[in-house]
Parts: C-alpha cells; sequence; structure tokens
C-alpha cells in the first residue's frame, strides 16, 4: 500500500510541472505573436505624441549639463593650472587636425559667482599694484581687508596655491623664494 501512495503523489507532481510548463510557453508565444500591426493607430500616435513632448526638455537639461561640465572643466584647468578649453567640439576638432596650442601666457579662467573678482584676478591686481616682488603673506594681509576675512593657514594656502598656478600660467613670476611678482607690472623683469 505504501507504494500506491507515493505512485500518486509522484504523479500529482508530475501534472502540476507540465502544467507550469505549458503555462509558460503560452505566454512566450503571446508576446511573440504580439507585434506593431497589431497595436491600434491611435495607441501608438499618442505615444509618439508623448515621447516626442519630452524632447525640449531632455534638451534643455542636456543644456544643462553641457553648462555644467564646462565648468567643472574650468574649475580643473584653474586648480591644474591649464588653459581652459573653450568647449567639447573645437577641442575634439582640434585633436584631428593635429593644432597644437601656443604657449605663449595664459589668463587665469573667471570664474565669477556673483561679479566678484577670483581670486586670482585679486593676487594678481595687489602684485601689478605694489609694484615690487610681495611674499604670500603679504598678498593674504592686503586682501584679508578686501575679503573681510582674518589671515590664517587657510587664507595662506589659499593664496600659495592660487600664485602657484599663476607662475605655471606664466602671469607671475618668482624671483625668489617666497616673492612673487607680476610679469606685467611695471619695472617687473620677464624671466
Amino acid at each position: 500500500m505504501p507504494k500506491s501512495s507515493s505512485k500518486k503523489s509522484s504523479g500529482r507532481r508530475a501534472t502540476r510541472r507540465s502544467g507550469k510548463a505549458s503555462s509558460s510557453g503560452a505566454r512566450a508565444s503571446s508576446a511573440s505573436s504580439r507585434s506593431l500591426a497589431a497595436i491600434p493607430v491611435e495607441v501608438l500616435a499618442a505615444e509618439l505624441k508623448r515621447r516626442r513632448s519630452e524632447v525640449p526638455k531632455l534638451e534643455a537639461r542636456a543644456n544643462a549639463l553641457r553648462a555644467e561640465l564646462a565648468a567643472v572643466e574650468s574649475r580643473i584647468a584653474l586648480l591644474s593650472g591649464a588653459a581652459p578649453a573653450p568647449a567639447a567640439q573645437p577641442r575634439a576638432q582640434a585633436a584631428r587636425s593635429g593644432a597644437k596650442r601656443s604657449p605663449g601666457p595664459r589668463a587665469p579662467a573667471a570664474r565669477r559667482t556673483n561679479g566678484q573678482p577670483t581670486l586670482a584676478e585679486r593676487i594678481l591686481a595687489k602684485l601689478r599694484g605694489h609694484g615690487g616682488p610681495m611674499s604670500p603673506r603679504a598678498i593674504a594681509e592686503g586682501l584679508s581687508k578686501e575679503l573681510g576675512r582674518e589671515v590664517n593657514q587657510s587664507l595662506l594656502v589659499h593664496v600659495s596655491i592660487t600664485l602657484r598656478k599663476l607662475v605655471n600660467s606664466g602671469l607671475v613670476a618668482q624671483p625668489a623664494r617666497a616673492q612673487y611678482v607680476a610679469k606685467d607690472a611695471p619695472g617687473a623683469s620677464n624671466q
């Protein structure tokens, strides 16, 4: 008797398995038989209209992302001391044509948030107005009044880093250790 009960239970399992297989096979065949020809034209037209209405939003987002990317690339260029790339397309075209940049002095990348001059522009103005070499501490002390900040380690580090970038870009010369002078300042020797 126990043998017959085990056969019955195994028989039930077999039918359940075959039932599942046939139902999943039916789903696959119904999905493959559905095509664009079977969808009403009105539904397709509505979907096309919905997708076309998204295009202006996506273009606006793409433009915003391009502007953000340009700002990030400009910031990278400023931090690395290199000239910022004007745009993605001219850079790609220049790479293809083999054009090279001129090695002349470059202006620092202007990054004005609310019409205020950048730290690099303030440092250049301070160096041009002084007439002789200045130390980073003297520059920081002069800028502290303009910026409304106290002369602390943070300001000294920012001034030093910006000075190094200005030296690398060719706008500032370093005639001696911890002494900086604007190259286009009156009385400055072009080095």
